[in-house]
């Protein structure tokens, strides 16, 4: 790029961040994808730990990632900047064609901040879009930046996935959902699940503590399953058996495998939590997918509840349909929402 080219460019970017606070337009481009804008050499020294940070695995049976990443010249940033997830690499020691930009867009201060302290970078929600992340990520040499990345690992991914959630939320929703169902489970049960506008109740068994519900193709079933609490347990393997009580017993005709089964340990809204992944499959058909599944310890009723859902999308990529139910058994309380 010329001298000339980049001061329009430059300008360019100075009038769209100052008219950034103005009503904007929803963001764009996929969920899974994040625009990384970047010289390519400092996209080479990035990519294998932004590979690492973003492009979690996830196994449906086939390989799957959260997200994926896309590289673009500096000189097409305008072209991607609505995309809903962007990140922008440069190195502040180093001559680049974005490191002019970069310093124009930040203030002095925030620079300052940055080039002081081993772990800063800069994000920003909504910068040129609604439901937009930006993250812009500057080191003083190559080390440098690679550093900062893998240092923030964690924080980077938690910080683009918690807009992603949010637009994830807005999106199964948008239609409407089934209040009537949530509020005859509230009022049976004492807890409230907002469900989409297409799923219907399988079954409802208060003698199993047992809740079904699913919909059609792509098929998506969710359950909700409960039990008094005994005097001691171990939430890890109390969540995995009633896990194994859910795709077993009371859906007898599936099981969880073993292959690719992973848990950790996680927050389901304010309740400490067990969050299981892996694989299920029928017993007696060839039918598969993911499952994704939540226990916890909920003192509002001293009960251990464990939350499923499970996806069979054959010849289709699972991942968004997992996240969708992620998001709807993100939304399980002990309250019921204020209605409009």
């Amino acid at each position: 790029m010329n001298k000339t080219g980049l001061s329009v460019f430059l300008l360019v970017l100075l009038m769209m961040v100052g008219c950034s606070d103005r009503r904007q337009q929803p963001a764009e481009g996929s969920d899974y994808e994040i625009i990384v804008v970047a010289d390519e050499s400092n996209w080479e020294v990035a990519k294998p730990y932004l590979e690492e940070t973003f492009e979690k695995i996830i196994y449906t049976p086939q390989v799957e990632t959260f997200y994926q990443l896309k590289w673009v010249q500096p000189e097409e940033f305008d072209k991607y900047r609505l995309h809903k997830n962007l990140i922008l690499i440069s190195q502040l020691e180093v001559s680049s064609l974005l490191t002019p930009v970069l310093k124009s867009m930040l203030p002095d201060s925030t620079l300052n901040g940055i080039r002081n302290s081993a772990t800063a970078y800069y994000s920003r929600r909504n910068a040129y879009a609604d439901g937009q992340t930006l993250m812009i990520i500057l080191g003083k040499s190559d080390g440098d930046l690679q550093a900062r990345i893998r240092l923030n690992q964690q924080e980077l991914f938690d910080s683009m996935d918690q807009q992603t959630q949010k637009r994830l939320t807005q999106f199964i929703y948008r239609i409407g959902e089934q209040a009537e169902v949530a509020d005859a489970y509230y009022n049976q049960y004492g807890w409230y699940l907002r469900m989409m506008h297409d799923y219907l109740e399988i079954r409802n068994a208060p003698d199993s503590q047992f809740v079904w519900l699913g919909r059609d193709f792509p098929f998506r079933w969710v359950v909700v399953h409960w039990m008094d609490a005994p005097e001691s347990f171990d939430l890890e393997e109390g969540g995995r058996e009633m896990l194994h009580q859910v795709y077993g017993d009371l859906i007898p005709e599936m099981r969880i495998t073993n292959r690719y089964f992973s848990l950790k340990e996680t927050w389901l809204n304010s309740h400490s939590s067990v969050e299981y992944r892996g694989l299920w499959e029928h017993k007696t058909e060839i039918k598969g997918g993911p499952f994704l599944a939540y226990a916890f310890y909920a003192p509002e009723q001293d009960k251990i509840f464990l939350l499923t859902g499970i996806v069979w999308a054959p010849d289709r990529e699972k991942l968004p349909y997992i996240r969708q139910i992620e998001m709807m058994l993100k939304t399980f309380d002990f309250t019921r929402p204020e209605q409009d």
